[in-house]
């Protein structure tokens, strides 16, 4: 893997166009994505090791089937409840 130089400036700013010639890529929107973009990384599935990516990615998939369709409001309200 190789990074690219250092970004000075926010990211959040850049334009679609900045993005595309600096090479920077949108982090994934929704755990779904998220997930997908995890089972692809090969570098950081190996940093988690095997076993842990596979229980952190069922555990993951449990919790969106569980709370899929949740509002924000009712999602904070069910973790502070549980946590």
């Amino acid at each position: 893997m190789k990074l690219g130089e250092p970004l000075q400036r926010d990211p959040g700013n850049l334009t679609n166009e900045e993005r595309k010639e600096l090479g920077v890529e949108l982090l994934p929107t929704d755990l779904e994505k998220a997930l997908a973009a995890l089972r692809k990384d090969d570098v950081l599935r190996a940093a988690l090791g095997e076993h842990y990516y596979k229980v952190y990615d069922a555990v993951k998939r449990f919790e969106h089937e569980e709370r899929g369709d949740y509002d924000l409001e009712k999602e904070r309200s069910m973790l502070l409840t549980r946590y």
